[in-house]
């Protein structure tokens, strides 16, 4: 479970020090609009990017254990 939370930590600080930097670059009118895009994107760029880097990383490790390194 420590391992769990320490993970989450790096995640965690990118989420809040992006929506402090898009709410301070947009106006005062579009500061609440400003960092819903950016949270909004970056829960789209997960649930896009996680399932593709898994199926990439998936069919990396295939096509390694297919040929083997260091082994003579």
């Amino acid at each position: 479970m420590v391992f769990r939370f320490i993970s989450g930590l790096p995640p965690g600080a990118f989420f809040g020090a992006a929506a402090i930097a898009a709410e301070r670059i947009a106006t005062e009118a579009r500061r609440a609009e400003s960092v819903a895009i950016v949270l909004g994107g970056m829960t789209v760029a997960n649930m896009v990017g996680v399932p593709f880097a898994l199926i990439g990383s998936a069919a990396l490790f295939l096509l390694y254990k297919k040929y083997p390194v260091g082994n003579k």
